[in-house]
């Protein structure tokens, strides 16, 4: 029992691939971790930006479409690593060769940090108007800077913690926080329904909507692409991390379909009611709505419980971020000490813990929605089209044979995802919203470079991978 124990920890915190015995995570639990992963900080900001730029009637198919969309694109990631049990990027070995792990490590790492440096803010937003609520001052605590930033990296120390236990304590945890955050979900619909009402909620005007001076047409189109395209990015941000969790699922399908509806309808939702209530109040920040709620109401208490429950599941997410970053790690890179991986994986988004970057949520997803979109779009080409889902997973760890392809390096995904790269940027700049060519109101950016990046690493693979440089599987049978 002892040596199964040992064994069972060891593959939680290193390297070695997960057995279906050693597997942990049934469809609730992985439903209980997306609730807490999605809603508890990206699908209420980004929710309430799409809110800040279209009426109730637009947001409705932007964040719903858009999410489930976006992950549908996604799907076929979540299945490699529940049916093999081997970390994300252990899994795209036979996809992009040995040697281009470290390119896929640098964008999950900007995925990840990014994200962690959001949902620790959301922490530090809540408990500085906690604070004040409180004790009714206004200390350096209960300052927007560097109060909130002090209580991000209280919540990354909190997370950090919860993350190194591991994914058993990670179950109990975010089983426990998702119940905090659907409260605070509820209270939120009850509010809108109830004291604001459905009628004011359509009729209300976003609060800072893109406006293209002259042109109100053009305006609009901007307004209906931009919301798209953070909500499909959102939807595609999802693919480096699928298989950190899946790999713990005691099937594919409890796998697959735990992310999908975590992250996909049920989040989406959440998203739906955070448009709403940045309508009703014209507010961005989501942890200012529940002080707005309680004022309206009249009820203080409103305000107490709701930002403790949101600091709640703000550190659930936390942790739920860093344990798949650190896996990642220990598992590519297999000389690094859990504890070491763990701060690699958390310190570094102390640099991105200011108040500028809370409010950036539609250049940060896009950035997040291109990188995972491109990698995402070879891996599930190549599951479907190239290796229908077959994997050798001893030639995974075999560094020296295996899947070499080109020295380590497949050139049909390095190229592909050089491509999808360019192609995006050359349609959007993420960074200061703009259209180089004028495509991005009429086409958006991440849908077409998924597709299009798919499609070049199908016609590359077919017409010159295959039959130069064989991997395992294909070698086989041709024999």
């Amino acid at each position: 029992m002892a040596t199964k124990e040992y064994v069972r920890k060891d593959v939680y915190f290193t390297v070695l691939p997960c057995r279906k015995g050693e597997r942990i995570y049934r469809f609730w639990d992985l439903l209980a971790i997306q609730i807490c992963f999605g809603i508890g900080a990206w699908f209420f900001l980004i929710g309430s930006q799409t809110g800040m730029w279209l009426s109730a009637k637009q947001a409705i198919p932007a964040i719903i479409f858009g999410n489930c969309f976006g992950l549908l694109l996604m799907g076929a990631v979540a299945i490699i690593s529940a049916r093999y049990g081997v970390e994300q990027l252990l899994g795209s070995v036979p996809i992009f060769g040995p040697k281009f792990t470290i390119v896929n490590v640098i964008f999950f790492a900007v995925t990840w940090l990014c994200a962690l440096a959001l949902a620790a803010l959301m922490f530090g937003q809540s408990a500085i108007k906690l604070w004040g609520t409180i004790f009714n001052d206004n200390s350096v605590l209960a300052s927007a800077f560097p109060g909130a930033t002090i209580w991000a990296v209280l919540a990354l120390i909190v997370g950090f913690i919860f993350a190194s236990r591991g994914p058993d304590t990670l179950k109990w945890f975010t089983r426990i926080a998702a119940v905090f955050m659907i409260v605070v979900l509820i209270g939120l619909i009850l509010y809108l329904l109830i004291h604001v009402g459905l009628d004011n909620i359509f009729k209300a005007k976003p609060a800072a909507p893109i406006v293209i001076e002259g042109d109100a047409d053009l305006s609009n189109r901007w307004n209906i692409a931009s919301s798209f395209e953070v909500n499909i990015g959102l939807g595609l941000s999802w693919a480096y991390f699928y298989g950190q969790y899946t790999r713990l699922a005691k099937s594919e399908s409890g796998g697959f379909h735990g992310c999908m509806w975590g992250w996909g309808a049920l989040a989406a939702v959440a998203g739906v009611f955070a448009a709403f209530a940045a309508l009703a109040i014209g507010q961005y920040d989501p942890t200012s709505w529940l002080v707005v709620m309680s004022t309206n109401v009249g009820f203080p208490l409103i305000a107490l419980i709701g930002l403790i429950l949101m600091a709640v599941a703000n550190i659930s997410s936390i942790s739920t971020i860093i344990y798949p970053a650190a896996i990642t790690l220990v598992s590519n890179y297999p000389k690094l000490k859990w504890g070491l991986a763990l701060a690699i994986a958390t310190v570094p988004a102390l640099i991105l813990c200011t108040p500028g970057f809370y409010g950036r949520i539609a250049s940060i997803y896009a950035i997040i929605g291109l990188i995972n979109g491109i990698y995402g779009a070879i891996i599930v080409t190549d599951y479907f089209f190239i290796s229908k889902g077959v994997y050798k997973l001893r030639d995974i760890f075999n560094t020296k044979e295996g899947y070499q392809y080109f020295h380590g390096v497949n050139p049909a995904a390095a190229i592909s995802m050089a491509f999808g790269l360019v192609f995006y940027l050359i349609i959007l700049n993420p960074i200061t919203w703009t259209s180089l060519t004028g495509w991005f109101p009429y086409i958006t950016a991440g849908v077409p470079t998924v597709i299009l990046t798919g499609v070049l690493y199908y016609i590359l693979m077919k017409a010159w991978i295959v039959k130069k440089y064989p991997a395992p599987i294909q070698a086989e049978k041709q024999e």
